[in-house]
């Protein structure tokens, strides 16, 4: 219930006895906490490997092509879905939304 900063999960049912001697239904059991918010939306996430192969010897599994590669199959799988829904009929989220 709520919205945002406000939105608290409660029980709903409980379909298990052993469950139900610690919980109650209606007992809040999630709630939002502002402090691991975002302070800004970050449009660019860049990264220097460079420590970690130092102190570490760590190398990448997959090279730039290899990553472009996958993010391009991905795209189209979720394309591919999103097309079916809607031909289907049905309205479709962007997986980025």
């Amino acid at each position: 219930m709520g919205d945002g900063a406000s939105e608290v999960g409660f029980v709903k049912f409980i379909t298990n006895d052993e469950v139900g001697k610690y919980l109650a239904i209606g007992t809040a059991i999630v709630r939002v906490d502002p402090k691991y918010f975002r302070g800004a939306e970050v449009e660019t996430l860049l990264g220097d490997p460079t420590l970690a192969h130092r102190e570490l010897g760590w190398k990448p599994a997959t090279d730039l092509k290899q990553l472009i590669m996958e993010m391009i199959d991905f795209d189209y799988e979720e394309a591919k879905k999103s097309r079916f829904l809607t031909d289907a009929g049905y309205s479709s989220v962007s997986p980025y939304e």
